[in-house]
């Protein structure tokens, strides 16, 4: 049996702002957590960029920072090995030019 070191979730942002533990916006927010992947849209011809935050706005520490896209569309995703990275506070997201982001974190 494979051990597992917590249960594995998802969550989305369609603007900036800090994670929450459901889809709807409404749960509680998420606390410490490993980031295990990360999913973006680009909304523009311009280059899209996710900056993750440790913390509970963008006054935290910048943990992971992505640039990606030059057309309406484009895809990004990353999945994070092992135990991925450690938030300690909270993830909060800033998104440029990024209709939406979806993080697996646990």
């Amino acid at each position: 049996e494979i051990s597992m070191i917590s249960d594995v979730k998802q969550a989305t942002l369609v603007a900036d702002g800090r994670f929450q533990n459901n889809h709807a916006g409404a749960g509680t927010y998420i606390g410490r957590a490993r980031l295990k992947g990360v999913t973006g849209r680009c909304d523009s011809a311009a280059t899209a960029q996710i900056k993750l935050y440790d913390g509970t706005s963008a006054s935290g520490t910048l943990v992971y920072h992505v640039f990606w896209g030059a057309a309406a569309g484009d895809m990004y995703q990353e999945y994070i090995s092992d135990d991925g990275i450690l938030f300690k506070t909270g993830i909060y997201a800033d998104l440029t030019n990024c209709n939406a982001a979806s993080i697996i974190w646990g």
